[in-house]
């Protein structure tokens, strides 16, 4: 069993046991001791969710290292190359932030640690934490605002800074002049133009990887 697999194993063990514990509050018959079990859940569930978001967090980053392990292994020649590549790697890691409670994983591991797993966070609007990063505090999803899809393209709005696939983005403002920024909480009102849009080159290299490692995922299983 590999790293990542025993952290969704830790995970699983940390829901299964709340879940349990909670299980026990109907069952108390004294109302004092109830009240302290209920209590005690309560202030339990608050580090429960503080070490799942570690374990998330742990996660992303184990994801991420093999990701660099393989890319530098692929680029360098020599020994001395991989070590230089690999600290150039973990240099440009350090630097980034990763917002774990906006993704996925982490609003799902919430639900279900709270036992209402049918109140799922998990749409269209949310981020994966593989695919949320945080540089300079803003932060850049994969995914286009308007399909919802992984880009194939991307484009970055040099008005706002926000991206979004090409193909999209284009179809929408094609025969619209007043389209703005579709992003929530966008402060830009300037309309989408054409004009406005830069290749983000380094958001694809990030995508390329992502689906690279996904494909690696799917051939695992």
């Amino acid at each position: 069993m590999n790293f990542v697999n025993e952290i969704d194993g830790v995970k699983k063990t940390i829901i299964e046991n709340a879940q349990l514990m909670r299980s026990f509050e109907n069952k108390v018959g004294n109302v004092e001791y109830r009240d302290k079990l209920k209590k005690f859940n309560d202030e339990i569930e608050t580090m429960r969710l503080e070490l799942g978001e570690t374990l998330i967090g742990l996660k992303t980053r184990q994801k991420r290292l093999d990701t660099m392990l393989d890319k530098a292994a692929n680029e360098c020649q020599t020994l001395e190359e991989f070590e230089a590549k690999y600290l150039e790697f973990q240099q440009t890691e350090g630097k980034k932030r990763m917002s774990i409670k906006l993704c996925t994983e982490f609003k799902d591991f919430k639900q279900e640690l709270m036992n209402n797993p049918s109140a799922s966070n998990a749409n269209a609007n949310d981020i994966d934490a593989e695919v949320i990063e945080q540089d300079d505090n803003a932060i850049c999803s994969m995914y286009d605002p308007w399909t919802k899809d992984l880009m194939l393209n991307p484009v970055r709005n040099i008005k706002c800074g926000h991206n979004y696939d090409r193909a999209s983005v284009m179809a929408v403002i094609k025969d619209r002049l007043n389209v703005r920024c579709p992003i929530v909480g966008c402060a830009s009102k300037t309309y989408v133009q054409p004009n406005h849009l830069v290749p983000n080159e380094a958001l694809q290299e990030r995508i390329r990887v992502y689906k690279a490692q996904q494909d690696d995922d799917e051939d695992d299983n």
